[in-house]
């Protein structure tokens, strides 16, 4: 997640500069299905984490979570 955490950094500047946010330049169709390809990509590693974790939840107090 941490490098996730700096590829986001570093894609804050094409949301700001490359974008319909400002009057810019536009990234190219490629560039930003990257974009778009990585934010859903660490939304789907973030989903899978979480149902793990409430899936170990709910394991009895008897049972052995591994």
């Amino acid at each position: 997640m941490r490098v996730q955490h700096k590829l986001f950094e570093g894609l804050n500047d094409a949301r700001n500069k490359r974008s319909f946010a400002h009057d810019n330049d536009l990234l190219a169709v490629s560039e930003a299905r990257f974009i778009v390809d990585c934010v859903l990509a660490s939304l789907s590693f973030i989903e899978r984490i979480e149902a793990d974790r409430d899936s170990a939840n709910t394991t009895s107090d008897n049972e052995i979570p591994f």
